[in-house]
């Protein structure tokens, strides 16, 4: 069985405290997996605050959990589908799971 992928745009809208700036980002630098119920999704971004920062463990709680919200995790642990699974038991517009910053 082939598993099929089609790159996405991710972007980025957030606030540095460090340099008091609102910054943007934007790149093609995204995968989604073609049974993706989204063609797009937007909302606070939640990162996970629980003992499991990658989150695997089905309590996992996010910074952020009011609509509309995404859940981004990082790659490691746990299947993508254990990550997606325990992020829509908090109902997030979308989860996305990327690779440790400067790795591939």
């Amino acid at each position: 069985m082939e598993a099929i992928f089609m790159m996405s745009s991710v972007s980025l809208f957030y606030f540095r405290s460090t340099s008091n700036r609102a910054l943007f980002e934007h790149c093609k630098c995204g995968l989604c997996g073609f049974n993706s119920p989204r063609l797009s999704a937007q909302g606070l971004v939640g990162i996970p605050v629980s003992a499991d920062l990658y989150a695997c463990d089905k309590n996992t709680d996010f910074t952020v959990m009011k609509a509309p919200w995404v859940a981004p995790t990082e790659r490691g642990t746990c299947s993508f589908m254990d990550k997606i699974q325990v992020a829509s038991t908090r109902r997030p517009r979308a989860a996305m799971i990327s690779n440790s910053q400067g790795k591939r």
